[in-house]
């Protein structure tokens, strides 16, 4: 099905130029051509600026300096590049991650048939020369009760989204430093929208390299418990042990120290369930050096 939507790209980007020069590769070989494409840096990086003058050609790049936010990360500058917006469509690419050539294509696509206001598709994680296929998660349409504490599979990286649904719901919270792309789809489904599911690989999450904010770490344990606070009226008690168990897990970092390391583990499987149990069991036996507990 030919796509015809406007599309605008953003890119928050943070000192990853190699990266960065991947990700913008990778929309300008996309079959639906962006209408522009907004990288938006929150460190004023002069070799990010570079670079971005450099990719010269269509689609137009579109340099934002976003240092000067108080709140500076990922939300704030896909935020910063969505002000500048005229196009019917929004995609965010984090500057770490890919997108195979028919993921515009297929998501305005399925946008344009007007029944459905979000698009999201399925994708790998790359480790290394590594490549897991990552499917959306949901097998079934779900609520935002269902994902409270639950990421069925969106990303930052991975949906497309009518522009006017994007500023009705106000955009991404910038107050949290992680979970942010749960909490938008949250407040998304809250909204009364709906969504719809591409199952096809189109979209590459990188996993490796510089720290992640999935890294386990204090930054990261601070962060879920202000997702939780912020959310804490409408979850369940399995879905508070859940997301306490979350954040005894982050508080077990490289560095960590070693009685408090020993304090957050005991906590971390107080909070967790049989069935998360087994399945570390079995990862662990499996050997899948990933999977930590």
């Amino acid at each position: 099905m030919m796509s015809t939507g406007s599309v605008t790209c953003i890119v928050p980007t943070h000192r990853r130029d190699a990266a960065l020069a991947r990700a913008l590769a990778s929309i300008v070989e996309q079959r639906h051509t962006p209408a522009v494409v907004v990288v938006v840096d929150d460190v004023a990086s002069p070799d990010t600026r570079q670079l971005t003058r450099e990719r010269t050609g269509h689609p137009d790049i579109t340099y934002v300096d976003n240092s000067g936010t108080q709140r500076p990360g990922a939300s704030s500058s896909r935020n910063a590049g969505a002000v500048l917006a005229s196009s019917e469509y929004l995609a965010f690419l984090d500057d770490d991650d890919r997108w195979e050539a028919g993921f515009l294509e297929q998501c305005v696509a399925r946008l344009e048939l007007g029944d459905v206001d979000l698009v999201t598709v399925a994708g790998a994680v790359e480790i290394g020369a590594e490549r897991t296929r990552r499917p959306w998660l949901g097998s079934r349409p779900v609520t935002a009760r269902d994902c409270l504490a639950w990421n069925p599979g969106v990303t930052g990286s991975n949906f497309v989204i009518r522009r006017t649904a994007f500023e009705d719901i106000g955009g991404f919270d910038d107050t949290l430093p992680v979970f942010n792309d749960l909490d938008f789809f949250v407040r998304y489904l809250q909204s009364g929208r709906h969504y719809a599911v591409v199952d096809e690989e189109l979209f590459i999450q990188t996993a490796d390299g510089d720290e992640h904010l999935s890294s386990r770490s204090a930054r990261r344990a601070a962060g879920i418990q202000k997702y939780i606070s912020k959310h804490s009226t409408q979850l369940n008690a399995g879905q508070l042990r859940a997301l306490k168990r979350e954040v005894h897990l982050a508080q077990r970092y490289v560095g960590q120290r070693q009685h408090l390391a020993a304090y957050h583990f005991v906590l971390m499987w107080a909070n967790s369930s049989p069935a998360q149990f087994l399945t570390v069991l079995r990862r662990k036996l499996a050997g899948d050096k990933r999977m930590y507990a």
